[in-house]
């Protein structure tokens, strides 16, 4: 969240009309997808190779399904489902289940731009403050969220994107703040501090 808020609002504030914003964009999915595709595609294609020859047949129909899920990344969606779903609370674990963390990085990596260029091409004056507060709503709503469902609803809690949005969020709201200093009124001397507290918290 830290990281790529920081970078998405570098770029992104800098352009210059609906053509720039769309360069921007384009360039920031573009370096993503060359980053994290090939290497996650890789292992899924091993991975469902050697599940294929090695694995048993009646495990392998079992858990096939997922490996459509974690492609689309939206692993984290088809998990949440599968543990609520009880009829299935004795089917073998997914040889792609590692893959919902990286469902929700990517989800995040689509939405949080879309919603920066929202707000750049709607809001004309103030908009460093309204990105600030739309963040800051969508953390609190987050958090407030994922203690709820924590308690009626353990596996959606988990891995929910809905309940995640938060730990991005913290980090783009310290992004934020670092990128410019007045913002909060916190002096740059104690951003370190902030930044320890969050990792204790964490």
């Amino acid at each position: 969240g830290y990281l790529i808020t920081g970078i998405l609002w570098r770029d992104v504030s800098e352009a210059r009309g609906l053509k720039s914003l769309s360069t921007a964009l384009s360039r920031f999915w573009a370096r993503r997808a060359r980053r994290l595709i090939p290497a996650a595609l890789l292992v899924l294609v091993v991975t469902a190779a050697v599940g294929y020859f090695v694995a048993p047949r009646s495990w392998w129909l079992d858990v096939d399904a997922g490996w459509i899920w974690a492609v689309a990344y939206v692993a984290n969606w088809y998990l949440a489902n599968e543990a609520a779903d009880y009829l299935r609370a004795d089917a073998p674990v997914s040889p792609y289940q590692h893959y919902w963390s990286l469902s929700v990085e990517e989800q995040f990596y689509i939405v949080l731009p879309i919603i920066l260029a929202l707000i750049l091409l709607v809001v004309l004056k103030r908009r460093f403050t309204v990105t600030v507060w739309v963040l800051a709503i969508l953390t609190v709503g987050s958090l407030a969220h994922a203690f709820y469902m924590q308690v009626t609803d353990p596996a959606y809690g988990f891995y929910s994107s809905l309940t995640r949005i938060w730990e991005f969020g913290a980090g783009g709201l310290l992004a934020l703040a670092q990128t410019k200093g007045k913002f909060l009124k916190v002096p740059s001397k104690w951003l370190s501090l902030i930044w320890l507290g969050l990792v204790v918290v964490m």
